[in-house]
């Protein structure tokens, strides 16, 4: 299901396509899963409410703070991309920083992510956001790397990624070329690979997987399949779970797609 709330939590009229629950069935789930039945049908209000929720439980975070991490980053999805609003993302950072037995690695990336707010409330990145949504999405994902660590860990610029993706589907309504949709989904790829849940598989592929096939034999092209060996092996637990040769044989297919 989380493949189904990234999906629908792209861009702001995201909220303007809401499926139908049944609020009798949802109200017997914990608050964790009902808030991403909510996410993924598109009820964002109703989602964020019940995810600040659970990112109140002083319980939660100690004794599943997995679960509690899970429901702070998919709240700020939605105050970001499908909300746009980084009043609100600031007061769901505000909650993550005030709840005192939170792992403080991720307090200290939650401070990290309050800066990026306040950068963005203050628009002191007018000046370098300038020209499509896909130029603004690159300066916000150089920023992003500028202020990784040495180890790569890009969780640090979460908030960057939030937004660099938003304008990247925004971008995507917009065009019709099929290089520059390429070039859009090789982005959009290297978002999702920092966005996704620890454990998810499968999303950034889809767009590395849609970048060859929108710009077959290309350079583009080359880049997104690179990308997706990587991804395909990395999700094979780093070479530890054997990869069918069904995979192996539909690798060698989008390498012929992508190749000159």
């Amino acid at each position: 299901m989380q493949l189904c709330i990234q999906c629908h939590v792209r861009k702001p009229n995201d909220q303007n396509r809401v499926a139908v629950l049944d609020p009798n069935r949802l109200a017997l789930l914990k608050p964790l899963f009902r808030a991403d039945w909510y996410a993924a049908a598109r009820h964002f209000d109703e989602a964020l409410l019940t995810y600040q929720d659970v990112i109140k439980d002083q319980n939660l975070v100690r004794t599943n703070p997995q679960e509690w991490q899970e429901a702070a980053q998919r709240a700020l999805a939605i105050s970001v991309r499908a909300k746009g609003d980084p009043d609100q993302s600031e007061k769901i950072v505000d909650s993550i920083l005030n709840t005192t037995n939170a792992p403080h690695y991720f307090l200290a990336r939650a401070q990290l992510w309050k800066d990026q707010i306040h950068e963005w409330k203050s628009n002191t990145l007018r000046i370098k956001l300038r020209g499509s949504d896909y130029d603004k999405a690159i300066v916000l994902m150089q920023i992003a790397r500028q202020k990784a660590p040495t180890s790569g860990d890009y969780s640090n610029s979460y908030i960057l990624y939030l937004r660099a993706s938003s304008y990247l589907h925004s971008y995507l309504q917009q065009i019709s070329d099929p290089i520059q949709t390429a070039k859009a989904y090789l982005l959009l790829g290297q978002c999702y690979e920092v966005l996704k849940d620890p454990g998810e598989v499968g999303l950034s592929k889809n767009y590395y997987k849609s970048c060859i096939l929108s710009a077959p034999h290309t350079e583009t092209a080359i880049k997104c399949f690179d990308r997706y060996e990587e991804r395909t092996y990395v999700d094979a637990l780093g070479g530890e779970t054997a990869i069918p040769l069904s995979t192996v044989d539909y690798m060698d297919y989008l390498k012929n797609m992508a190749s000159p």
